[in-house]
């Protein structure tokens, strides 16, 4: 997993700086704040999973049962590299891969809410 991360974060490294966020279009800006809230509430929930055995994780990149510490990082590398895919991608594509995102999370978090989940930090 750590090694998938450092690779992403190499590959993408060398072109990306703070000056192309402020590069995005407001629309742009609003998708990837919402992307990162469903991300962030997504992470809580996942959270609760690894803290109650009741429940399995269906992310294969977790797990069935992964670990706090191995939530949190698979969730710090999902917020880097949320923001490294994004700033890499065409104007046009950002704001699809962006709304995409919003959504997949979004559902995710419905469907663990409604399992009985919380987010819990």
């Amino acid at each position: 997993m750590k090694k998938f991360f450092l690779a992403v974060l190499l590959l993408f490294s060398t072109t990306v700086s703070a000056a192309d966020f402020a590069l995005w279009t407001q629309e742009q800006k609003n998708w990837y704040i919402a992307s990162n809230v469903m991300l962030a509430l997504d992470w809580g929930t996942t959270r609760d999973i690894s803290k109650n055995r009741e429940y399995t994780e269906v992310n294969p990149l977790l797990g069935k049962n992964p670990s706090t510490s191995r939530v949190n990082n698979y969730f710090l590398g999902y917020f880097i590299a949320n923001y490294l895919i994004a700033s890499n991608l065409s104007s046009e594509n950002r704001t699809n891969y962006l709304k995409i995102v919003t959504t997949l999370e979004f559902m995710a978090v419905g469907n663990n809410l409604a399992l009985g989940l919380r987010v819990r930090f």
